[in-house]
């Protein structure tokens, strides 16, 4: 049986994209941003259904004023970035292990890679189809390559000489590479011109590149920049929603798809777009849903009224994390009602069914005494003096409407749950009880705290609430709520911090808040962090790669750039508009640790195809029979996104 290279994830890549965050949310490409390349506004049509791009990456300046800048530029996080792109070099060539097709990978692709998420960089989707043969696309992207141009051509021609068989087709007065694809599929083009790497998805779509490189950008780009200003733009996204929406329909989706996209609200969403970069602090996000008309479905929920100082005093002044929100559950429940029914009737009867069950065991009609007794204003917290440790301390305060019908409903659901534990809590011959859960209930200043007793089963949480005349209190220890109820009218809260104050106070109010002290969390989660990294780099030592702790940065070079974090969202005239502002929004130097993916794992059986197939991880060259003799089909990752100039001459 034939053998077949298998490039993948090894095991110590797999802990550098644990220990670095890579996959997480935060850190976007192009921070601290370079100075834009106006041509890469310019290459998506007007009739876009996606697209992405970022700016640049430029040196970090020790001197900015912006938090985010000034933490890139550390000593120690400068240092720790150059340990891992030498460790992930070291690491590649190592598993290439002598072989000189995954040498010639290890060594160019990392470039590649580096050269997409460091450089202005734009991709987009433009038509999508069904044709003749199949579905059809017409997609771009474009890397501005500037002064590695050169190297970079040679990086790819090294690289094309490992996929093998390509040919060459002339378009737009030059000529590009071209890979052999199954019948039907689009054609994939690339190739440089100028300073500029282009890839091109669908027949005549780098013709179309380079004649739109010439041109205006367009108006809705425009548009979205405008609507959603950040003073340092590092990447922008759009989606054309509206256009989006529309495709099930043309791809002959069943009509239930349709009654779903209404149900959930999307019917009349037009875009959505998000603008990344730096303002004067640090990292700021800016993103907009535009609705045409009323929201409706799930978009509906977050038009309600915007939060106010009152709403967040149960929040304390000391919170680590703190979200509130205006949010009705009966609203909630009707929404997700409508949207079962309009999918599928007989899932609603099968959901309704479930709900009448819950009515004839706990004599609780979940619509009346719980969803419409409850209030629509929802605050949870964890506050380190309640003594809480991050998620520990989470708790819970909720407004109510009907403190005497939701008390009743929380009787009726510790009777029951006291009921089942007694059938089943009867010490065996050896005097022992069996492990069983029962819902227990305590007084404490003349309020009844329920709260979940594990007997012999292991929890890390014992959830526990309270239901007074005004508001319902839930959190993971009794404790939490003891602490709540004791807490002085007078306590400062939340709303006092200068950052939730701000947000509650400008034009545009949210109706969701979302607030970090990520200075409190640094200090409480870096000390684990620290006994994590030594265990993984341990690992990843074993694997020949060169990387100790004395990459890892002190606490002293993190600790003063870090700000609360900060993001609300807000219903508008014409959607909904969120903003999100924080100093690390993901790890460190993303791009320094993407390349890691890109290695070798070994040599593996190709199973019952001699032809095999050749896997560089996400990019995968796979051999397939054609009519006109055998093809090549590649898949490669790459993660677009901003900037523009001028198309020059080969």
């Amino acid at each position: 049986m034939a053998a077949s290279t298998m490039i993948g994830v090894g095991a110590w890549e797999v802990v550098i994209l644990a220990l670095f965050g890579i996959g997480g949310s935060g850190l976007p490409v192009g921070i601290p941003p370079a100075a834009e390349d106006p041509l890469l506004a310019k290459i998506a049509p007007d009739d876009c259904s996606f697209y992405l791009s970022w700016a640049g990456m430029a040196k970090p300046d020790p001197a900015s004023g912006n938090h985010t800048e000034r933490l890139l530029a550390e000593p120690e996080v400068q240092t720790l970035v150059a340990a891992v792109e030498k460790a992930i070099g070291a690491g590649l060539m190592s598993e290439a292990r002598g072989r000189e097709d995954r040498k010639l990978i290890a060594t160019e692709m990392p470039k590649l890679i580096k050269a997409l998420l460091t450089k202005p960089t734009a991709a987009y989707v433009g038509e999508i189809g069904l044709g003749a043969s199949g579905p059809t696309v017409e997609a771009g992207l474009i890397v501005s390559t500037g002064e590695d141009t050169a190297a970079l051509m040679t990086s790819v021609a090294r690289l094309e000489s490992a996929i093998g068989e390509l040919s060459e087709v002339e378009a737009g007065g030059q000529k590009w590479k071209q890979i052999l694809t199954p019948p039907g599929a689009p054609q994939v083009l690339w190739g440089f011109k100028g300073r500029y790497f282009i890839v091109g998805i669908g027949e005549g779509t780098v013709e179309k590149i380079v004649e739109r490189a010439r041109g205006e950008s367009p108006k809705w780009l425009a548009t979205i920049r405008e609507r959603n200003k950040v003073p340092r733009v590092s990447s922008i996204t759009y989606i054309n929603a509206k256009k989006l929406a529309g495709l099930p329909a043309q791809f002959g989706a069943p009509p239930q798809v349709a009654a779903a996209i209404k149900a959930m609200g999307l019917a009349n969403v037009t875009h959505i777009a998000s603008v990344s970069g730096l303002d004067e602090r640090g990292c700021v996000t800016r993103s907009h849903v535009a609705i045409d008309g009323e929201a409706e479905g799930f978009f509906k929920l977050a038009t309600g009224k915007p939060l106010t100082a009152e709403d967040l005093a149960p929040i304390p002044a000391d919170a680590s994390i703190a979200f509130a929100m205006r949010l009705d559950p009966e609203q909630v429940f009707r929404t997700i009602e409508g949207a079962i029914g309009a999918v599928e009737p007989r899932a609603l009867a099968e959901f309704n069914s479930g709900l009448e069950e819950v009515r004839e065991e706990l004599d609780i009609d979940l619509s009346k005494d719980v969803f419409q007794a409850v209030g629509d204003t929802w605050r949870i917290y964890n506050s380190p003096g309640d003594g809480g440790l991050i998620v520990t301390g989470l708790t819970a305060v909720v407004n109510v409407r009907d403190g005497e019908r939701l008390a009743k409903a929380a009787e009726k659901i510790e009777a029951a749950a006291q009921k089942a534990a007694e059938a089943r809590a009867e010490p065996n011959e050896f005097g022992r009880v069996p492990r069983h859960v029962t819902i227990k209930h305590f007084d404490y200043n003349g309020n009844k705290i329920y709260f979940m007793n594990f007997v012999g089963d292991e929890s890390p949480v014992s959830p526990a609430w309270c239901v007074t005349e005004k508001e319902l209190i839930v959190s993971t220890f009794p404790s939490h709520v003891k602490s709540y109820l004791s807490r002085k009218s007078d306590a400062k809260s939340v709303a006092s911090v200068p950052e939730v104050a701000a947000a509650l106070a400008s034009e545009n109010p949210p109706t969701m808040l979302a607030y970090q002290d990520s200075k409190e969390l640094f200090k409480v989660g870096y000390p684990v962090a620290q006994v994590m990294a030594n265990l993984f780099v341990g690992m990843i030592q074993r694997e020949g790669v060169d990387i100790d702790m004395s990459a890892f940065p002190s606490a002293g070079a993190i600790l003063p750039h870090l700000q609360p974090s900060m993001s609300t969202l807000s219903p508008t005239k014409d959607g909904i508009e969120m903003t999100t502002r924080q100093t690390i929004p993901m790890a460190f130097g993303v791009w320094q640790v993407l390349p890691a993916v890109f290695v070798t794992g070994g040599v593996r059986s190709s199973g019952p195809f001699p032809e095999a197939h050749d896997h560089i991880h996400d990019l995968e060259i796979r051999k397939f029979p054609g009519g006109g003799g055998d093809g090549f089909g590649f898949w490669l990752p790459v993660a677009p996104a901003d900037a523009g100039g001028a198309l020059a001459s080969p």
